[in-house]
Formats: C-alpha cells, structure tokens, sequence
C-alpha cells in the first residue's frame, strides 16, 4: 500500500508585509485624488466667496441709482454741444 504524500502550502508574508509599508501605485493614485478633491472645494469656496462679492457691489450699485451720477442727479458724462 502506497504511502499517502502530505502537501504543505507556504505562503510568503514578506511579499504581503512590502505591500503594507509601500502603498501600492492604485492607493498612491487614489491619496492624489483626494488631495486634488480638497485643493478644488478651496477653490470653489474662493469662487463662491467672490461671486457673493460681486452680486453685493451689483446691489449697491443699483440702491445708489443707476448710471453715474453726481449728487445733483446728472449724469457725469458730459456731452459737447
């Protein structure tokens, strides 16, 4: 009767341990994208900032009264006549 053979499988955790401390290409790739995430919400916060800027100027702007005008109420562009 034929001895019955026994496979042992090894595994090599070296291989496992390099993959930890090195992040992998996909994980470098994926930490690039949440920077360019939070660097594009700052850029679109300044945006927004902006934009609110600009839409009080308008609203000044149209509460002094339309167009240029000097404090008697004419206009500051003078015609030649």
């Amino acid at each position: 009767m034929p001895k019955p053979t026994t496979i042992t499988e090894t595994t090599s955790t070296s291989q496992e341990t390099k993959t930890e401390t090195n992040d992998s290409p996909v994980k470098q790739a994926l930490q690039q994208i949440e920077k360019i995430k939070d660097a594009l919400k700052g850029v679109l916060s300044d945006l927004a900032g902006v934009f609110t800027s600009l839409k009080q100027a308008e609203k000044e702007k149209k509460s002094l009264g339309q167009g240029n005008r000097n404090s008697c109420g004419k206009s500051s562009v003078r015609s030649k006549a």
